[in-house]
């Protein structure tokens, strides 16, 4: 009798210790107030140029704050060293959610009137696109050592001039500016990314260096810091000729200053920019994507600048060329910004 109380006590003893792990297996069901659910966040992607450009400083700063704020979304930030034709792609086949891109470049895709080097990458009208935020300009930054004598459009006849890589706007547009002052065919294009130009001149791989980013560029502001250059002025009917060309672009005008050791206001040709999405994206989302870059704008700016200009009035004004998405036209109405 003894062995059987025994016997009885143990099972009851172990029914209880099962009792308290059933019980403790999964806490996140005893509070559906938790905010630890470890709910798995969708992944968006984001399309952005190669490090050290304005592009990816901005997407790794919208990705930063949808991580910290966004309980159903997460970031995925992919470089691209053709980001412009890559963002209209992936957009319109909707292998990526966000991309940035150069406008005039977007505007040609979406009507089916691409300008002629995109539509050789760009070969089908990609009316898919929808306008998230607008927007800034990318100056055109060109550079060279000091004392290298190279003054004048003639100058650069022979010279070997990076031109950043094929498909992007700052390919399209700095080839359009050459062949706009006489120089198609005159000169050695070099393909690299921003950084790989900055480098290229230090090694003295190039003859000039061009970097087309918002300023300050932190590329430019090393290469000023580092070594012993100056701008490369384009004459300005060359930039006034290339603008009535693609009336797109735009005339800028970087402060003296601006730049370690720049003495002198620079004129130079602006390539205006945005943030795209595609019409396929849900408005959940959409609402998400306003929120992050319009509700919490201040801190984009802190970390960036350029952000800026990313304001509701200049997202409207670009939505001329580009529409909205109509979540985004719904968040600025509740906004009362139209």
């Amino acid at each position: 009798m003894k062995t059987l109380k025994t016997i009885l006590s143990l099972m009851m003893v172990a029914l209880m210790l099962v009792s308290i792990v059933a019980c403790n297996a999964n806490p996140a069901e005893q509070s559906s107030d938790d905010p630890a659910g470890d709910t798995e966040k969708e992944t968006l992607v984001i399309i952005t140029g190669t490090q050290g450009g304005a592009y990816y400083i901005m997407a790794s700063a919208v990705a930063n704050l949808l991580e910290q704020y966004s309980t159903k979304y997460t970031a995925s930030v992919v470089s691209s060293s053709a980001v412009t034709v890559e963002s209209i792609l992936k957009l319109q086949s909707h292998e990526a959610a966000i991309g940035f891109a150069v406008s005039g470049q977007v505007y040609g895709a979406y009507t089916g009137n691409p300008d002629e080097t995109t539509a050789q990458m760009v070969t089908e009208q990609c009316d898919d696109l929808r306008l998230l935020a607008g927007s800034h300009s990318g100056e055109i930054h060109l550079i060279v050592k000091a004392n290298s004598g190279i003054e004048t459009i003639a100058d650069l006849e022979g010279k070997s001039i990076s031109i950043s890589n094929t498909g992007t706007g700052a390919n399209i547009e700095m080839c359009r500016m050459l062949r706009v002052a006489g120089l198609e065919g005159k000169y050695k294009g070099v393909n690299s990314s921003m950084q790989e130009s900055i480098d290229a001149l230090k090694d003295s791989a190039v003859d000039v260096a061009q970097v087309t980013s918002g300023w300050p560029a932190p590329v430019v502001q090393d290469a000023f810091a580092s070594i012993d250059v100056d701008f490369f002025h384009m004459p300005e009917e060359i930039i006034d000729a290339t603008i009535a060309e693609a009336p797109y672009l735009m005339k800028t005008v970087i402060p003296a200053g601006t730049y370690p050791n720049q003495d002198e206001d620079y004129i130079t040709l602006s390539i205006p920019n945005a943030i795209y999405i595609h019409a396929g994206l849900s408005d959940e989302v959409v609402t998400e994507l306003c929120e992050i870059i319009f509700g919490h704008h201040d801190e984009l700016v802190t970390t960036y600048a350029v952000f800026s200009s990313y304001t509701p009035e200049n997202t409207i004004a670009a939505s001329a060329a580009i529409p909205l998405h109509p979540a985004v036209e719904a968040y600025f109405k509740a906004q009362g910004w139209m």
